[in-house]
């Protein structure tokens, strides 16, 4: 049987960074890793939103990546 041997949640914001020749969007990305697990979805949501705020480009949208490492359980 396999189980789940840890869980790692890192969060990714997708940010407007203007259009290219073509007038299609362009994007940038920020990485926020080392997030507790347990951590509330809405809570993150609005730190994550206070702290890019605070620069420039506008925030597009906020994506939740969770990845988890299995082990086979003899």
């Amino acid at each position: 049987m396999v189980k789940v041997k840890e869980t790692k949640v890192n969060y990714r914001a997708r940010l407007k960074d203007g259009q290219g020749k073509d007038g299609k969007d362009k994007f940038a990305y920020v990485n926020i890793a080392n997030i507790r697990t347990d951590a509330p979805d809405q809570d993150v949501y609005e730190a994550v939103n206070s702290i890019l705020g605070l620069q420039e480009k506008p925030i597009d949208t906020i994506f939740k990546l969770e990845s988890k490492e299995l082990e086979n359980e003899e």
